[in-house]
């Protein structure tokens, strides 16, 4: 278990790893509680300490409106998804506000960059963060900046797929699972973005955050609607270069199976000519000629040519 603990002092903010100093802190000092892997323990002191209440674990990760925000009487419940990169691949994981006198209580399962990132802002500048209601904010800020470099990111990689889309067969199926892994990341952002924007829907229609938020939130409001439209419109991309590549795919095959048409046509003729000089009949004139046995292959060799002369003046080869 990690926790932090900020609260106001007479020296300044002071940042503490112990939620055992609640016990020496008043509540109105606090500004922000941050547990990660929180046990029973943890919600029971700070539900004694605060009054908070806490939604079961089933309740947070339910995607419906209204679990993602809950407007109580004294306190306002958040549950967002923040995402993780690990490799190749982003991680959606769930993380519950809870916002009850002023006190941000922030409960997750894993280190989030955003987090330590507003921390540190914290250290360097306390002063806009004078209540758990605009640490929110920032958190939601920085998140969604976040996701803005991860989607620059994506497309980068999506304009150097494009380039590198070609006829070789053995790029074109590292290419096209190339293409699905950006699309799965594109969709992943885009989720993301969606999850903020009815979140912070929420936040500018709720009594609860201070009025001087309100701009901070619309302006973060504008930035998740670009990012939006960013994310879908590198989808299409990736849908378009998706049908590019299976096109390629498809011209390819075609070619090689119109080879082996033409090889079986061209074959046809002399098939037809052996098969008629194979069958056992007693009266073939040409068995007792001598010259019986150059003149099939002639024949056969001639149809064949002329077969293939065929198809070049019909420029079908």
């Amino acid at each position: 278990m990690a926790h932090t603990v900020v609260y106001r002092s007479e020296s300044g903010v002071v940042f503490d790893d112990r939620l055992s100093i609640l016990q020496f802190v008043e509540p109105e000092k606090v500004l922000w509680v941050d547990i990660i892997h929180p046990d029973e323990g943890d919600r029971s002191l700070l539900t004694s300490y605060c009054g908070a209440v806490f939604q079961p674990q089933s309740q947070t990760e339910e995607i419906e409106s209204s679990s993602r925000f809950v407007d109580m009487e004294e306190q306002v419940i958040m549950n967002s998804h923040f995402l993780y990169q690990s490799d190749e691949e982003y991680h959606a994981f769930g993380v519950n506000f809870i916002i009850r006198n002023n006190i941000l209580i922030t409960t997750r399962f894993t280190e989030l960059r955003s987090f330590s990132e507003v921390q540190h802002r914290i250290r360097l500048n306390p002063r806009p963060y004078h209540t758990g209601f605009h640490i929110a904010v920032a958190l939601f800020e920085l998140r969604v900046d976040f996701d803005a470099d991860l989607l620059e990111s994506i497309v980068k990689r999506t304009s150097k797929a494009a380039r590198t889309i070609t006829a070789d067969r053995n790029l074109q199926d590292e290419s096209l699972l190339n293409i699905v892994r950006l699309q799965e990341m594109t969709m992943r952002i885009t989720e993301s973005v969606i999850d903020k924007e009815r979140v912070v829907l929420s936040m500018l229609r709720s009594e609860w955050f201070p009025p001087d938020c309100n701009a901070r939130l619309q302006i973060l409001l504008k930035d998740i609607e670009s990012l939006r439209q960013h994310a879908e419109f590198n989808f299409n991309r990736l849908e378009y270069l998706q049908d590019s590549l299976l096109g390629l795919i498809n011209l390819d095959q075609n070619r090689i199976i119109k080879i082996f048409s033409v090889l079986a046509i061209i074959f046809m003729p002399p098939t037809l000519i052996a098969s008629a000089y194979g069958m056992n009949f007693r009266f073939m004139p040409e068995l007792e000629w001598i010259f019986g046995y150059p003149f099939a292959l002639f024949l056969m060799i001639g149809s064949s040519v002329l077969t293939y002369l065929v198809f070049r003046l019909r420029r079908w080869l």
